[in-house]
């Protein structure tokens, strides 16, 4: 994946992460009673509370999976990929069910995160032959340390039994 879409991407799990917070932890907050346009009256009985909670803990879990398939997937692209239609499709439907400004301010990220990994130079794997590159450059360093501190040693040493012998 692109840089461009890591980050998107992790922006969207970040989203959603705070999104959880909202529904979970501080549901009856102001924050929350303006960012679901709701009364705090509202947000207060207990239906609410345990329905955002529900909530909370799907919209962490979703942010979680991008958070796991940007970082531990052997398949990143492609879960990544998935999750971000699933959002866009969940943020269509609360587009069309409840405010139509959800398809931007909750799919907005996910629908550029799902563009920009259209657009693939694979970073991973020129990170990794810079690596290697570096790790070649550092080795062949390492190995001419050794021979020269071999090569001293080894004058020196033949100096010090020339020496003791008396050959000189």
């Amino acid at each position: 994946m692109t840089i461009l879409t890591i980050i998107l991407s992790l922006l969207v799990a970040l989203e959603f992460f705070y999104i959880m917070y909202l529904e979970t932890f501080a549901t009856s907050s102001k924050t929350t009673s303006r960012v679901f346009n709701m009364g705090k009256e509202e947000l207060e009985r207990s239906s609410v509370q345990t329905l955002f909670k529900n909530q909370g803990i799907y919209n962490g879990l979703i942010g979680l999976g991008l958070i796991y398939a940007i970082f531990f997937s052997s398949a990143q692209l492609e879960v990544v990929r998935l999750l971000l239609i699933y959002i866009i499709l969940v943020a269509l439907y609360g587009s069309l069910t409840s405010n139509k400004k959800i398809i931007l301010t909750q799919g907005g990220l996910a629908i550029l995160a799902l563009i920009s990994s259209f657009f693939q130079k694979n970073i991973f794997k020129s990170l990794t032959s810079l690596i290697k590159s570096f790790t070649i450059i550092f080795n062949i360093r390492k190995v001419t340390l050794y021979q020269n501190f071999f090569r001293k040693s080894a004058v020196v040493r033949a100096d010090k039994f020339i020496r003791a012998n008396g050959l000189i």
